[in-house]
């Protein structure tokens, strides 16, 4: 019995060898397809224009884009220019390269505005109950409306979670230049290599729809 146990752990070291190996003969080429000497400066080859700026974005087909596993776009605010509420179906990260603004952040299951008592702050000093001013409206008395907005800056870096809502405004004169990096090789991710941008209201156009279909009419 304790040669055929021998016997059978001896088969069974040479199949997870063999296994290894060919393991490792399979992925040779693709890690050397993403073995690089040199990186090349890519540029935007696609930009979508309207009334408050516009996107550029990078082909997320690209070998370089690929091998890393991210999608890069550019998006620029002028004065005044609102960019409307998406989600995204991966994480991404944005670098504000240059300007000034507010930005929200709308989690899924959380109110992205809240109410509180007006006069929660006296309370706490006192515990008399406010007086009511003439004229005064009670339900403006009671309550104080609030949204959760956050300054950003030239060179902040903003972290976007996977199916969480994001806008940005600009409300200085300097447009805003603000580059995203999305993260598409996440296990957040389910879809493909492309990301998708779900927009919560307008039709405006996915910046990355055109590579998508370019990529089902090859196949």
């Amino acid at each position: 019995n304790y040669l055929h146990m021998l016997l059978a752990l001896s088969v069974c070291f040479c199949f997870l060898v063999l296994g290894a190996s060919s393991i490792s003969f399979r992925q040779q080429p693709e890690e050397n397809a993403c073995q690089f000497q040199r990186l090349n400066a890519q540029r935007p080859d696609n930009r979508i224009e309207s009334e408050g700026g516009y996107i550029e974005t990078w082909n997320p087909n690209n070998q370089e884009f690929e091998c890393a596993g991210v999608a890069l776009s550019r998006l620029v605010l002028r004065r005044n220019a609102l960019r409307r509420p998406f989600y995204s179906n991966a994480p991404q990260e944005i670098f504000i390269q240059q300007g000034r603004g507010y930005f929200g952040l709308i989690f899924p299951g959380c109110p992205s505005t809240y109410e509180e008592p007006a006069q929660q702050g006296r309370r706490h000093q006192s515990q008399r109950p406010p007086r009511r001013f003439q004229g005064q409206d009670q339900s403006q008395q009671q309550q104080d409306s609030h949204q959760k907005v956050h300054r950003f800056d030239e060179g902040d870096l903003i972290a976007v979670p996977t199916g969480v809502a994001f806008w940005m405004y600009n409300d200085h004169d300097t447009d805003v230049v603000a580059v995203s990096l999305t993260d598409t090789n996440n296990n957040d991710n389910q879809l493909d290599q492309f990301p998708r941008r779900f927009n919560l209201a307008g039709n405006h156009e996915q910046e990355f729809l055109r590579y998508q279909q370019q990529s089902r009419r090859r196949s």
